[in-house]
């Protein structure tokens, strides 16, 4: 939490003097940085409803959700829905019954 305040509190000084910055860098390969991580993160936004609705979770149920994001494993959770999920062996779909076994089966407790 705390780099993710510095890294904002770093770009709003940054933006106080935007002007001077827009004549000496080219923005170009920023914007095109930007706007793929912009697509990639509806992507994986997309697959995760995807995986959850597969798994069974309601996932109109907002109290659904918020358990869900409780128990998961964080240090899992990019791994098991990056968009790039199934594409290699790594980072490869759940299969519905195991992402249910991880919803449902918690040792550490909520």
């Amino acid at each position: 939490m705390d780099a993710i305040k510095n890294v904002l509190g770093m770009a709003s000084r940054l933006e106080e003097n935007i002007e001077q910055w827009e004549d000496v860098i080219d923005f170009t390969s920023i914007d095109e940085m930007a706007d793929t991580l912009k697509a990639q993160g509806r992507e994986m936004f997309h697959h995760i409803l995807d995986c959850l609705d597969d798994a069974g979770l309601d996932i109109h149920d907002p109290l659904h959700m918020l358990l869900f994001i409780k128990k998961f494993d964080a240090a899992l959770f990019e791994e098991t829905f990056h968009p790039a999920a199934g594409k290699n062996e790594k980072a490869g779909r759940p299969l519905p019954s195991i992402l249910r076994r991880r919803i449902e089966y918690n040792p550490a407790g909520p």
